[in-house]
């Protein structure tokens, strides 16, 4: 299977004979709404009486869901979370996982391209380009401005598979 992203906007996954092809409409709305659709799924969510949050995309929001849990609820949340090796939890996610990440230079200390902190990750983008534009108007994000897709069948560089390792030590503290 090889996935192939040029096609702005879709992903286009294909079998090793060309027979089994898959096409992915992916986000393309501004990164402002998509944030605040975000936003409001959380407080939706943490509103509701659910009991549990577990897995994606729950542990990419933590400090969001701590923050507005906090503020909408009596309660105090209960944090259960599992400890891995930053190392093998690296090799394991490049090697069995596709990836959505936040870029490099928008992640938390410029660390490495990571899968956590991604309202953190739109925040410190959308901070970057303020009056960037030689007429001083905001540019308009889109999602795959900030954010890359990165395929389980593709060679990734040992500089990679460090940032991954720094993103989850830093997200295990």
């Amino acid at each position: 299977m090889q996935d192939d992203t040029s096609g702005g906007g879709k992903i286009v996954m294909t079998g090793e004979d060309d027979e089994n092809r898959i096409v992915l409409d992916l986000c393309t709305m501004s990164l402002d709404d998509w944030a605040q659709d975000i936003q409001r799924h959380l407080s939706t969510v943490l509103q509701s009486s659910i009991v549990g949050l577990f897995d994606t995309p729950y542990p990419l929001l933590a400090s969001q869901v701590l923050d507005l849990t906090t503020k909408l609820r009596a309660t105090p949340p209960i944090i259960a979370m599992t400890e891995r090796d930053a190392a093998g939890w690296a090799k394991s996610r490049n090697r069995n996982h596709n990836l959505m990440l936040c870029k490099k230079e928008y992640s938390y200390e410029a660390l490495g391209a990571s899968e956590f902190d991604i309202l953190g990750c739109v925040e410190r983008a959308s901070g970057s380009v303020i009056g960037a534009n030689e007429d001083d108007k905001v540019k308009v994000l889109h999602f795959w401005d900030v954010f890359e897709y990165r395929s389980r069948f593709e060679e990734v560089s040992s500089e990679f598979r460090k940032g991954l390792e720094l993103q989850m030590e830093h997200h295990q503290r």
